[in-house]
C-alpha cells in the first residue's frame, strides 16, 4: 500500500503474461492459414480446366474403285526340284566337268571317277548269277540216270565201309576182352564204325533225294536266289557306270564338294543340282485362316532383294502338318513362281499376299467410316441438326484399309468420318464482375485473401 492511502492498481503478473502471449500466436497462425486457404480457392476458381470433348467430323466423298481381300505372310524362296550327286562306289575322282553355278543339260556328264573296283565287283556279280541259275536249271530238269548211279554206287561203297569197320570192332573187342589188345583200340575201332554209320546214313538220304527229285519249296527258294542275283548284278552295273557322273534333269549346279584327284567314298555328296525354272515360295498360314486358302489361288510376291520386285505365282500346295509359332498353330503354303528369266535365288526373302475375294468398280469407302449403331452397321451423313446422320449400308468385301458398300449409299454421296483424336477446351468458371467483387471485398486484406472470419466466396 502507498503512504497516501490511496490503493495502487495490482500490476500483471507473469502468469497472465504468458497466457496472452499463447494466445496472440495462436491467432496469428490461425489467420495464416485461413489467408493461404481463400487465396488457393482463389486461384482454382479461377483457372479451373474443363475437358469436356469435342466430337470433329472430316468430309469423304463415296467412290469407286477395286477391293480385293487377302492373307499376307513372310516366307523363303527354293528350288521346286534338288538333287543331291552321291558316289555309287569308292573311288578317285578323274575329272569335274562344271563348276558351282553353271547350267546343266538333263543326263550330262558332270564328272567322272576311276572304276577299277567297280569292275571286279561286276564279275563277281556275274559269276553268282551263273551258279544261281544253274542250281534252279539242275532242278528243274530233275535227276539224270548218270547221278542216280552214281548215287547207287556212293551207298554201295560206304555199306562196304562200314560192314568192315563193324567187323573189325568185333575182332579187337574179343582181343580187348581176352587181355590181348588195348583199350585206345578198341575206342579207336568204336569211332570208326559211327563215322562210317553216319556216311552210309547219309548217302541214303541223297540216294533217295535224287531218285524222288527237288521238292517245289525247294525250287521256290532257287527261283529267289536267281532274282537276288539278278539284283546284285545290276547294282554293280549301275556303280560301273557310275563313273560317268550325270544329272538327272536340266538345271544349275548350286553346289560342286569334289576336285580332280581327291578320293570319294560310296554314298558322299559330291554335287547339288536344282531346277531353277520355276521357284517355289514357302511361307506359313495362321490355322484361323488356312481354310480359306485353296489350291489354284493368285498370290503376288514381293523380293525386297530385288527392288520390292512383284511376281506372281499360285497355290500349288496346302501343308497337312501343323507347326506352332509364336505359341500360334501355322501350316505351310507353297506357291509356284516361273522363273524363266533366272531373276529368283533359293533362300531369297519374300512377301506373299494371296487375294480370296476381289472386285473391280466396287463402291468403297474407308474403314473407320463404317459405324455400328444397335448392332447396325452404317455411316454418317450430314443433315439439318447439330449431330450428323446414321444410314445403315450392307457391306461387302473388307481390306485393311476400305470396306466395299453394297446397299445404302451412292457413288458421289458425301459422309462424315469422326476423327479419332478429340478437341479439349479450357473455361474459366469465374466472370469478370465476379473477379471485381472478390477484388472488392478483399480490398481491406493486406495479403490479398478472403476476408478474415468468413469462407471464401461461394462457399
Amino acid at each position: 500500500m502507498s503512504t497516501s492511502g490511496i490503493p495502487e492498481p495490482e500490476k500483471p503478473s507473469k502468469r497472465f503474461g504468458k497466457w496472452f502471449s499463447e494466445k496472440k500466436i495462436a491467432l496469428v497462425t490461425t489467420t495464416v492459414l485461413l489467408l493461404g486457404t481463400g487465396a488457393g480457392y482463389y486461384y482454382w476458381q479461377h483457372h479451373q480446366v474443363n475437358e469436356a470433348a469435342v466430337v470433329t467430323y472430316r468430309n469423304y466423298v463415296v467412290k469407286r474403285g477395286n477391293v480385293s481381300e487377302k492373307i499376307s505372310a513372310l516366307g523363303t524362296l527354293k528350288p521346286i526340284r534338288t538333287q543331291e550327286i552321291k558316289a555309287k562306289a569308292d573311288g578317285t575322282i578323274l575329272q569335274v566337268l562344271v563348276k558351282e553355278t553353271d547350267l546343266v543339260q538333263a543326263n550330262q556328264t558332270i564328272l567322272t571317277m576311276d572304276n577299277s573296283s567297280s569292275q571286279a565287283q561286276v564279275a563277281s556279280r556275274e559269276s553268282g548269277l551263273a551258279q544261281a541259275r544253274y542250281d534252279l536249271k539242275k532242278a528243274l530238269d530233275g535227276p539224270e540216270p548218270e547221278e542216280i548211279t552214281k548215287a547207287e554206287a556212293t551207298v554201295r561203297q560206304d555199306e562196304i565201309s562200314y560192314q568192315r569197320n563193324l567187323a573189325s570192332l568185333k575182332r579187337i573187342q574179343a582181343l580187348y576182352e581176352s587181355g590181348a589188345e588195348t583199350k585206345d583200340n578198341l575206342e579207336k575201332a568204336q569211332v570208326d564204325v559211327d563215322t562210317s554209320e553216319q556216311k552210309l546214313l547219309s548217302s541214303r538220304a541223297d540216294l533217295e533225294t535224287v531218285r524222288k527229285g527237288t521238292k517245289p519249296e525247294e525250287i521256290e527258294v532257287l527261283k529267289a536266289k536267281v532274282k537276288e542275283a539278278e539284283a546284285n548284278l545290276k547294282s554293280a552295273m549301275s556303280d560301273y557306270s557310275g563313273t560317268e557322273i550325270s544329272v538327272p534333269f536340266s538345271g544349275r549346279v548350286l553346289a560342286m564338294n569334289v576336285e580332280a584327284g581327291e578320293f570319294a567314298p560310296q554314298e558322299m555328296v559330291m554335287a547339288t543340282v536344282a531346277d531353277l525354272s520355276i521357284i517355289q515360295g514357302s511361307f506359313y498360314v495362321k490355322e484361323i485362316d488356312i481354310a480359306k486358302v485353296k489350291l489354284g489361288m493368285n498370290a503376288q510376291i514381293t523380293v525386297d532383294a530385288l527392288g520390292g520386285k512383284v511376281f506372281t505365282g499360285k497355290v500349288t500346295r496346302v501343308g497337312q502338318n501343323p507347326k506352332t509359332i509364336d505359341n500360334i498353330v501355322n501350316y505351310e503354303v507353297l506357291v509356284d513362281i516361273d522363273n524363266t528369266d533366272g531373276e529368283l535365288r533359293s533362300g531369297m526373302t519374300m512377301s506373299a499376299d494371296i487375294v480370296l475375294n476381289q472386285k473391280a468398280d466396287a463402291l468403297t469407302v474407308p474403314l473407320d467410316a463404317v459405324v455400328t449403331q444397335d448392332g447396325k452397321e452404317g455411316v454418317y451423313v450430314p443433315s439439318d441438326g447439330p449431330q450428323p446422320r446414321f444410314v445403315p449400308v450392307k457391306t461387302g468385301i473388307r481390306t485393311d484399309t476400305d470396306v466395299e458398300v453394297m446397299e445404302g449409299i451412292h457413288e458421289g454421296d458425301r459422309i462424315l468420318i469422326e476423327n479419332k483424336q478429340r478437341k479439349t477446351t479450357t473455361t474459366n468458371t469465374s466472370s469478370t464482375k465476379n473477379n471485381q467483387n472478390s477484388q472488392n471485398k478483399n480490398s481491406n486484406n493486406p495479403l490479398g485473401g478472403p476476408p478474415m472470419g468468413g469462407p471464401p466466396p461461394g462457399m
